[in-house]
This record gives C-alpha cells, structure tokens and sequence, in this order.
C-alpha cells in the first residue's frame, strides 16, 4: 500500500502500483479497480505531503500534474518540471512497479 507510517501510503481502497524513493522523496503511485491513478509524493526535508491525480504511459512512466508543475515518475527518477523546465530531478535509489 505505500510506506509504513507516512503520508506516502494507498488508502483502503487502492493499491499501490508502483512505490519509490529518491534521496530527497517517497512516491507511491496508488491506483483502484476501474483504472484511475492517484500520485502521493512525500518530501522528505519537511514532510510536505502532494496528493494528484496520474496517468500511466507505455513506457510503464507515471505523470501526475500540480496545477503547471509535472511529476514524472519512472523506475530511474523523479523528475519535476514547469514549463517544459527541469526544476528537480532525483534518482530512484528504489523502486518497485511497471517496468523493474
């Protein structure tokens, strides 16, 4: 469902799809029976917890987007942009999901 004792984790109703960590992030990638996603995204500096809607690709990525930021989620990085700009970009040091 997501890790253990934090924001980052499906509620009751989902399953996790994908789940990963970079040195500075826990993802997790939630999705329920009809085919919906949702990204969770814990910063780990403050605990600031995101919560958005995502899609899969075929490339077995995930997108979730934050009113102009964009996640992109792959089981080789966590890479945040706005506007086509890279504002951060974090390997995974784990990841479990599509594609690994």
């Amino acid at each position: 469902m997501g890790f253990v004792n934090a924001g980052a984790r499906c509620d009751g109703t989902q399953t996790a799809v994908a789940i990963g960590r970079t040195p500075g992030s826990l993802v997790v990638i939630c999705g329920d029976g009809n085919g919906r996603y949702g990204y969770l995204g814990l910063r780990l500096s403050d605990d600031a917890l995101l919560k958005a809607t995502a899609r899969t690709t075929p490339t077995h990525e995930f997108i979730a987007q934050n009113a102009s930021v964009i996640y992109s989620i792959s089981p080789d990085e966590l890479r945040v942009t706005v506007g086509g700009a890279v504002i951060k970009q974090e390997p995974m040091i784990d990841y479990r999901g599509p594609g690994r």
